[in-house]
Order: structure tokens, then sequence, then C-alpha cells
């Protein structure tokens, strides 16, 4: 999963034509992703309060995906580790239920600044 997200932001910026470091981690990406989108305080315009709760719920997804990364790197089967993982099945539920409303929040976005213009169509 934490490769699919790191896919996912990798594919928006190189699509949208904008340059990152080589083997940069998840979090920086996602923050250049969603500074690319536009997912700060005008999230819902014309409507302050609506905007500031639209604004902590995106603080809470910036954070669920750091906390993503630790749990992949802290109890996750990457860098070759080969004993079994010690998290449970709800662990994993969780992690992989947050990791499709991020990613599904992202790609809904991603399209809708397309499509209304505020982003340039796909480069190829």
């Amino acid at each position: 999963m934490q490769r699919a997200r790191r896919s996912l932001c990798k594919i928006i910026l190189e699509r949208q034509g904008i340059e990152f470091p080589p083997g940069e981690d998840l979090p920086p990406l996602f923050k250049r992703v969603t500074t690319l989108l536009g997912l700060n305080a005008d999230a819902v315009a014309d409507h302050a309060k609506a905007s500031a709760t639209v604004v902590k719920i995106l603080r809470t997804l910036t954070t669920t995906v750091q906390g993503l990364a630790e749990l992949r790197n802290q109890l996750g089967l990457g860098h070759g580790r080969t004993a079994p993982s010690p998290a449970l099945t709800r662990h994993a539920r969780l992690a992989l239920n947050s990791t499709v409303t991020v990613t599904e929040f992202v790609l809904d976005t991603w399209e809708d600044r397309i499509d209304r213009g505020k982003l340039p169509p796909l480069s190829q």
C-alpha cells in the first residue's frame, strides 16, 4: 500500500510536469501533491465555516498518510523483512481503508482541478 500511495503521488506530479527528488519519501511527496491540488483554506469557496472544517479533515488526511508510512516502516514486510508482521487483521484493514479513502479523494480532486481548468491537461 505504501508503494501504491507513493506511486500515485509520483504519477500526479510527473503528469503535471512537476519535478521532485528521486527517492523522496511519501510525506513530502504527498505535501507536493496537496499543494499542487490546492488543498488549503479555500477548500469550500464562499463558505468560511465549511472551509475551515474541510481544512481540519485535510490536515487529518495528511497526518493519516504520515501515520501509514510510519506503520509500514514499523510493522510492514518491506525493507527485506522475512519475519511475520505482528499487525493484527484489524490494523491491516484500517491501513487499507485509510489508503482507499485518501487515494480516492486525491484522484477525485486531481480530476476536478483538470476538468475545471485549474490544472493543465495531462502531459504525455
